[in-house]
């Protein structure tokens, strides 16, 4: 794992890119509440820096079970919202990700599948006004849904490779987490 975050690390520095993720997974009417706070990966911690600063953590947002946090590049260029919700079952996370809930559209998409998750896309392109680089990388594992939407400045995208390594890290973070362990 050390040596998959120094590598990202590398990476992520390279591109100076943000992110968004969001994830979701089961839960039981008898379960006791789970506390995702701690579920988005910190990009610090993938990218071996102190370059990313965490916002608030929103607890249960858009009133589904699970967590989001927006970390600020120190620069202010880039940012990570990461996203994690939790779904009933494994039909729910993956028509919420068919709705594609990650925010503004962007502009002039390009699409490729990856390999991160259960069905990993990644969508790069700009935000609508064109002042930014949006990335998108969505994916189910299960119950979980993860959507990373990363932002940087106009014309520097997140590499495909950074977002695979990033989500392939909070995919499982998602797994230790959402199995007890």
């Amino acid at each position: 794992m050390k040596n998959f975050t120094r590598v990202l690390t590398g990476v992520v520095a390279a591109a100076g890119s943000t992110a968004v993720v969001t994830i979701a997974g089961l839960t039981s009417a008898h379960a006791q509440p789970v506390d995702y706070s701690t579920l988005p990966v910190h990009p610090n911690g993938v990218t071996d820096s102190n370059a990313w600063i965490p916002g608030a953590t929103v607890l249960n947002p858009a009133g589904q079970p699970g967590v989001e946090t927006t970390f600020a590049h120190r620069d202010g260029s880039r940012s990570i919202t990461d996203r994690v919700q939790v779904y009933d079952n494994p039909e729910a996370a993956k028509a919420a990700m068919a709705a594609n809930t990650t925010g503004e559209p962007v502009a002039s998409p390009f699409t490729k599948n990856v390999p991160v998750g259960e069905g990993g896309v990644l969508t790069t392109g700009t935000s609508q006004d064109g002042s930014k680089s949006v990335g998108t990388l969505q994916f189910t594992n299960g119950n979980t849904l993860t959507q990373v939407r990363f932002e940087g400045p106009p014309g520097d995208p997140v590499p495909e490779d950074v977002a695979t390594q990033y989500g392939q890290s909070q995919d499982a973070a998602n797994q230790q987490m959402l199995n007890g362990g």
